[in-house]
């Protein structure tokens, strides 16, 4: 895929360019086949964000296509009850603002990217896609903007010509653009034409096709633009009609019975069932708005219904659809979801699952089917309305993350349109905290009890939430309502998302901040202002929106402290950075402050994020955005002398990731992490050169990014939560380790713990992930050249074999062996042993995963085991060791196995004892198996005897013999069970006993029970006594057997010993 990029010159900024990082360390770069040995993992929550589009087709009822404005494009096949991505790998921008389904060919879908409903906080596009296939491929068609950001509200589709196809551009939200206006293409989005076109500062909200007569069209033109503190407008929308397919347009605005006032945005709809019939919802001067209805084609026109409620906040809503059989019926989609029966004079709600609605499809013989978009995501309806299906997918809209004390540790952070979660990092994202605050923001949780944290939320609002009792106590810093005010009109300026900080070093005091900080050291019980207004206060900023947009709530309020540092080295060092571009650092606590704003800094640039270095008192990072001011550039600023000096660093990242956030690893130096509006990334070198690490990631804004011991967090604005885990690797990497012929990496310690998925004692509450850093140790290895072997060996701290593993050419893993209804039976699931890893022999970066686990016992395929394998004993906690010998040549590192920091009333002696009664039953259970598998063969010789002999002496005496073994192995193992309820019918044997009594002392970690020794021993005088009369045979049974042979000139049978 190919879009258009812009070319930026930063030297014309008059910054420091990467070429000035003298002072940092050589560039490192890591080749993306070594990153890739990584991938994201997603935490959820699996609750949607916010759609404005959504479609279907009359010839698929059960498909459907919603748009998320920050997750990509979605469809369903099965009329919503499950959802997929199918933008992910195709799509250069995740924000959906419009879907066209051609309905003679609904493979064809053309896709318009950029929210286009507006809001403090939206995300644009790059222009728009198609496929041909029903999404699995897709291609760019164009539309971009020369400004890097646009917005595409609508898409139509010719229903009998899927080449022919329109987009209403509103370009970019932010300033003027010559790319605005009502597009057409003939050729299915080679080539575009502009058919209509108002201004650079007018854009096209919405367009609509007559459903009878395609060559109708009707568009409505939107005068706006947003600069970061609120709408303002030129007052030259309008409506506009053409009956050629666009090729000329008569404007409507003035038209009989529509407002002779100023008029902003407005939604247009042509009924399906009297294409003279149109409705449109106006956003109008104060009293002039309202519904209107034309029944004659746009000719003339009467205001039905004057309510508010139907066309407030009109920016943000502002779509109205007809019925496409019921000329009478008519659709509102507003904060709530409005149906009218009477042509618009009366309306009625229609009950959905999420609040503030969007878009509207339905279907165009059937009324019933329809699907729709809320700030949920996209819902299906067979009935009207009556029903809906659900909204749980992961394109959550996450503004922070933030991780807590916890283990595992939780991810917190505040969604939008859906309030605060906090989510456990062994989620598969169907479960999650409630969290302290609203659907903005920050959340701040106390390190030393986890269950209390703070919380933010609009008007500036902050709420202390204790999770043990409920209580969830307002203790804002100046609790006066605001909504309706400009910013100049506040006493208290604070933002959608103001921070709110705890200090690490002494967690009880709090910091928010408006335009001025604010700290408190009793809990929120009273505030105490420690610093001048911190922003520039221009009062050309401080007036809101204009006429007839007037929405006035706390995304618009600007000049407002956006982000809030306090050191980790010194409480009293606190840096701040506003929305229009001021950076200020205290010293004494703030007693006093200093204005350290970097030279090359754009004007009224946001100080998205500041982060001090953990390692450098004088270091930090500011990472900023101008992409309202119209500059999608990406900006991230160092500083080792707290602000004196800056430098630019954004060597690497593309010219149009824009950048949300900056930290540095705590462990390693100069190890650093950004999210951008695109991707996330890494730099080795302290910022010197930064590389892509989207992996597994769709195209998604990266909001925050927050390191919690070896794992990589981050939040996304589409798409939840994601955590990477094992970045201890690279804080080992080198341009040395990189390029050596032979480098083992120094494994990080792993937590062992029964505690999990595998016992359900967490996967009850949590979901069915892993915890990470448990159970498993990562080794991570790099072969300048291919080898001849490669063996990797667990060892003791006294070097005693733990296990071992190899790799070679020819070796190969093992292919599953499944029965006649596909059940696996040559796996763990079934009762045999998870097949061994194999090491990689080839020239290049490795990474191998021991599972903390001792050899498995003898096993064999179709082994059948209730609840149990034939996995080993997982090891105790200790000191361990890896050895990697790589053609004779070996290096070792050393690793701890820690215990489960939760279990303080568990000893290591209690551990101890497990794993050492675990590995007796163990024994005893690879005793029986081995015996099994011995008999097995022996059986399959004598059957190979009795056919090479044809001898009837022969054969009496081995079907003897074979009986004899076939007695003692039904006494040591239950053959014949293909279904677990064969166990209950056939009965249980010796072996499954000591695999349910190996299940039993492993279950918790914890010092086995009293019993568990007894059973052992009961179980082994049995087995003993199976064993004893299995030799018996061998040496009596089987001897005169083997003579028999000798004299029909046959070859005695061995004894057999299993491997």
């Amino acid at each position: 895929m190919v879009r258009s990029k812009r070319i930026f010159v930063l030297c014309a900024l008059g910054v420091l360019l990467p070429a000035d990082f003298g002072h940092l360390q050589a560039q490192t770069a890591v080749e993306p086949d070594v990153l890739s040995t990584w991938e994201w993992r997603a935490l959820g929550p699996n609750l949607g964000g916010r759609s404005l589009a959504v479609a279907g087709s009359g010839a698929r009822p059960l498909e459907y296509y919603f748009g998320a404005v920050g997750g990509g494009l979605w469809k369903t096949t099965d009329a919503g009850n499950s959802w997929r991505p199918v933008s992910d790998g195709w799509f250069n921008s995740s924000s959906v603002g419009s879907i066209g389904v051609c309905e003679a060919d609904p493979d064809v879908v053309y896709v318009g990217m950029g929210e286009g409903q507006f809001r403090g906080t939206m995300s644009s596009g790059d222009g728009a896609y198609v496929t041909r296939d029903g999404g699995a491929t897709w291609s760019f068609i164009g539309l971009g903007s020369s400004t890097g950001q646009t917005m595409i509200p609508r898409m139509r589709v010719d229903p009998l010509d899927c080449d022919r196809v329109y987009a209403a551009v509103l370009g970019d939200a932010y300033g003027p653009n010559d790319e605005r206006g009502v597009y057409r293409s003939l050729d299915g989005g080679e080539t575009w034409e502009r058919v209509l076109f108002r201004s650079a500062l007018a854009g096209a909200s919405d367009l609509v096709v007559d459903p009878s007569d395609a060559g109708t069209l009707y568009a409505t033109i939107w005068d706006v633009h947003r600069p970061p503190w609120g709408g303002r407008t030129n007052g030259t929308s309008g409506i506009f009609k053409s009956t050629d397919g666009g090729d000329s347009w008569t404007e409507l605005t003035r038209n009989a019975g529509l407002p002779d006032t100023i008029i902003g945005k407005v939604g247009i709809s042509v009924s399906g069932a009297d294409p003279n019939r149109i409705y449109a919802v106006v956003e109008a001067a104060p009293d002039h708005g309202g519904v209107f209805r034309s029944d004659d084609g746009g000719a003339t026109w009467q205001k039905t219904n004057g309510n508010n409620a139907l066309f407030h906040r009109a920016e943000y809503y502002t779509r109205i659809t007809a019925d496409t059989q019921d000329p009478d019926r008519v659709y509102i989609l507003n904060k709530n979801f409005f149906r009218s029966d009477d042509g618009g004079e009366t309306f009625e709600l229609v009950r959905v699952p999420h609040g503030d609605n969007h878009d509207l499809w339905i279907a165009p013989d059937d009324n019933q089917r329809m699907v729709q978009a809320n700030d949920g995501g996209g819902t299906v309806s067979w009935n009207a309305g009556r029903t809906w299906t659900d909204i749980d997918f992961p394109t959550a809209q996450m503004y922070h993350a933030f991780v807590t004390n916890d283990f595992p540790y939780m991810v917190c952070g505040a969604q939008q349109d859906n309030t605060s979660k906090c989510v456990p990092s062994d989620s598969d994202g169907s479960f999650w905290y409630q969290g302290p605050g609203g659907e903005q923001g920050y959340v701040a949780v106390d390190p030393t009890r986890t269950t209390v944290g703070y919380g933010g939320s609009q008007r500036g609002g902050i709420t202390r939430f204790d999770r043990t009792t409920g209580q969830r106590q307002s203790v804002q810093v100046w609790p006066r309502q605001s909504d309706g005010f400009p910013a100049g009109d506040l006493r208290e300026r604070f933002q959608w998302t103001f921070p709110i900080v705890m200090s690490e070093q002494d967690p009880p005091v709090v910091y928010a901040a408006s335009q001025h900080v604010w700290r408190t050291e009793d809990k929120g019980e009273s505030w105490q202002r420690i610093s001048p207004d911190l922003t520039r206060a221009d009062p050309e900023t401080l007036t809101g929106s204009e006429l007839p947009i007037k929405d006035h709530n706390s995304q618009d309020y600007y000049a407002t402290i956006f982000t809030l540092a306090v050191s980790p080295h010194d409480a009293r060092t606190i840096w701040t950075g506003s929305d229009d571009g001021l950076i200020h650092v205290s010293r004494d606590g703030g007693e006093s402050w200093r204005d350290v704003t970097p030279p090359g800094l754009p004007f009224r640039a946001k100080a998205s994020l500041i982060a001090v270095s953990p390692h450098t008192p004088g270091k930090a990072y500011l990472a900023a955005e101008a992409y309202k001011l119209q500059d999608v550039r990406p900006y991230i600023f160092i500083t080792e002398d707290y602000g004196q000096t800056w430098t630019l660093a954004v060597d690497g990242i593309a010219p149009d990731h824009f950048v949300r956030a900056v930290k540095e690893d705590p462990v390693r130096p100069g190890l650093l992490f950004a999210g951008t509006e695109h991707a996330p990334y890494v730099s080795f070198d302290g910022g010197g050169r930064w590389q892509p690490i989207g992996l597994n990631l769709p195209d998604v804004q990266v909001s925050d990014v927050e390191v919690a011991g070896n794992d990589l967090v981050v939040s996304t604005y589409g798409r939840g939560f994601y955590l990477l885990e094992g970045i201890d690797a690279w804080r080992q990497m080198s341009s040395e380790t990189l390029s050596a012929e032979l480098h083992l990496y120094e494994p990080a310690d792993a937590i062992r713990t029964r505690a999990g998925p595998a016992s359900g004692i967490d996967g009850r509450v949590y979901g069915r992930a892993g915890i990470p850093g448990t159970n498993r140790i990562d080794i991570y290895y790099q072969l300048g050249s291919a080898a001849r072997s490669v063996t990797i060996d667990i060892l003791t701290t006294d070097g005693e074999l733990v296990r071992s593993f190899v790799g070679a050419p020819g070796i190969r893993p093992t292919t599953p062996v499944r029965n006649s209804v596909g059940h696996v039976i040559s796996g763990p699931s079934w009762g045999s042993a998870t097949p061994a890893p194999i090491p990689g022999h080839e020239a290049g970066f490795h990474r191998f995963t021991w599972d903390t686990r001792y050899p498995p016992a003898t096993d064999f395929v179709g082994m059948r085991l209730r609840g149990a394998s034939a996995d080993g004993p997982q090891a105790p906690p200790g000191v361990y060791q890896v050895r990697l010998t790589v053609d004779g040549t070996s290096r070792t590192q050393s690793f701890g196995l820690l215990k489960d920091p939760r279990l303080t009333m568990v000893t290591q002696s209690d551990l101890v004892a497990q794993f050492d009664l675990a590995m007796a039953v163990h024994n005893r259970f690879d005793d029986a198996t081995r015996a099994v598998v011995r008999m097995r063969a022996l059986r399959d010789e004598v059957s190979d005897r009795i056919r090479r002999a044809d001898d009837a002496d022969v054969t009496s005496a081995g079907t003897a013999l074979s009986a004899d073994l076939a007695d003692v192995e039904g006494d040591v193992y239950e053959g014949g069970a293909e279904a677990q309820s064969d166990l209950k019918h056939f009965g249980t044997r010796l072996a499954n006993h000591l695999s349910f009594l190996k299940q039993v002392i492993m279950s918790a970690d914890a010092r086995p029970t009293r019993q568990s020794f007894e059973v052992l021993e009961e179980i082994s005088l049995e087995l003993d006594g199976h064993l004893e009369r299995l030799e018996v045979i061998l040496s009596e049974d089987l001897e005169r057997f083997n003579d028999l042979l000798r004299e029909k000139g046959l070859p005695p049978i061995g004894r057999i010993i299993a491997d």
